[in-house]
This record gives C-alpha cells, structure tokens and sequence, in this order.
C-alpha cells in the first residue's frame, strides 16, 4: 500500500486525540477468538462505521474501482458463474467478450426471466450479462468457454487489524474522523450528539465528496486560478453604481 494512506493503527490514534480520550494504555485491538471492551477496539467500530458510510456516498469513485482481471470465463453448457471466484469483487461495471471483442449489456433479473424462461433452450455466445446476489448469468448460455475482461467495484471490508489500510488515501482522514465522531457519540447516547459535531461532519463529507468526484486537489485548484485570463479593468476596486 502507498505511504499516503493512513493504517488503523494511526486512525484511531488521530480521532481518540480529536475527541481528547486519547491514552496510550488503551489502544488495544480485539485479537482472534478474543472480544476487548477497550477505548481503541470502540475507536475501531465507530471508524469502520464511518468508512461504510463513505464506501457508500463514493461507490462511483476511482479509489473504489479495481484493475480490470480476466479471472472470469464462461463454462460451456452453463448459464451461470461464481462471482467468488474473482477475490473481492464487489459489483461488475463492464463485461467484454476477449474472443468476440465486444461488451456485453447489463440486463435486469426481470429481463432475464422474461425472455430466458428456460435457460437450457437457448445458447450461442453470450450478449448480455445479468448480476444476482453472488452470480453472474450469461443470456444467452454460453456454448464455449469465453474469456472477459471485467471491469468491477472492490469489496470494501472493515479493517481489522492495525496496520490495515482504508481504501482512499490520507488527505480524506478529516471526513473519517468527522463521520466516526458522531458514530460514537451516537454509541453514547443517540439523541444528545452535540449539533457543532454534526455540522462539521457535514462541512467535511461535502468537501470530501466534492474532491472525490471531481478529481480536483490542490495543486489543479491552484493551476486553475493562475491560468485564469484576468477581467480588464476601467474603474478602481469598487464597480460604479449599477454594474454587476
């Protein structure tokens, strides 16, 4: 993982010292078969919760895409394979045919069902591709085994162990810090989270996925504004009465 993401280990760390519970002594982590009520195991929850919530506000992002993999291959005579086979995989974006050269169309379970009653009745090289739960149909069944190119979304787990690493880089840890505070006050008491926490949990998850949609950092923001073509001037710094 790059050095500009920040492991668990420092997440809790950083969001214990903003809550100002931070103590050295009580940073312990639940180890396998063990469950520790410690201040850094609740830090762990509430910080994982907070990345959920992002996962789900950024699914379209690129730190949530993966490398297209060929790990995928129809099987001849079956209408069906298992997305497990492809280690964390999430959801499918495209599906290209390697042999034929073209992508196939994502169709609903509705229109699968519709117009392939009978899987069995039909086959020939696959067209379209349909996602349900853990697999992924092919309409019509394939009659030969077909290579593809998957494009897909990354299974997002909780992290777990210190040195785990969340999937967008350390410039986003303000947003999982904001999110993971009103999770744990929520953990505290649901209905007194106090109101400046939550709107600075706003303030950071709209700055946050703004700079995630947009690609923007601060070094583009800066070339933006230097290549900007300034407006002429014919008065002073404050417009006559009646400009705009």
């Amino acid at each position: 993982m790059p050095t500009n993401y920040t492991k668990l280990s420092d997440l809790i760390t950083k969001f214990l010292k903003s809550i100002d519970s931070y103590n050295v002594n009580d940073l312990a982590l639940s180890e396998t078969g063990t469950d520790q009520d410690t201040l850094g195991e609740r830090a762990k929850i509430c910080l994982n919760l907070a990345l959920s919530i992002i996962y789900g506000l950024i699914k379209d992002s690129k730190y949530l895409e993966a490398l297209p993999s060929t790990a995928i291959s129809s099987v001849t005579g079956q209408d069906w394979i298992d997305l497990s086979i492809v280690p964390g995989i999430d959801d499918v974006e495209t599906l290209a045919d390697q042999t034929n050269d073209f992508k196939l169309v994502r169709r609903s379970w509705s229109w699968y069902r519709r117009n392939y009653a009978d899987p069995s009745t039909s086959s020939g090289v696959p067209n379209s591709y349909i996602i349900r739960n853990t697999r992924l149909y092919f309409a019509p069944r394939p009659s030969e085994v077909i290579p593809y190119l998957v494009d897909f979304k990354k299974l997002t787990d909780d992290l777990k162990l210190a040195g785990d690493f969340p999937l967008i880089p350390t410039q986003y840890d303000a947003w999982i810090i904001a999110e993971a505070k009103v999770k744990f006050y929520e953990m505290e008491d649901p209905t007194s989270v106090p109101p400046l926490v939550i709107s600075e949990r706003n303030d950071a998850r709209q700055i946050g996925i703004d700079s995630v949609l947009t690609g923007y950092d601060i070094i583009r923001v800066a070339e933006s504004h230097f290549s900007r073509i300034p407006e002429p001037r014919t008065y002073g710094y404050t417009r006559p009465v009646g400009t705009s």
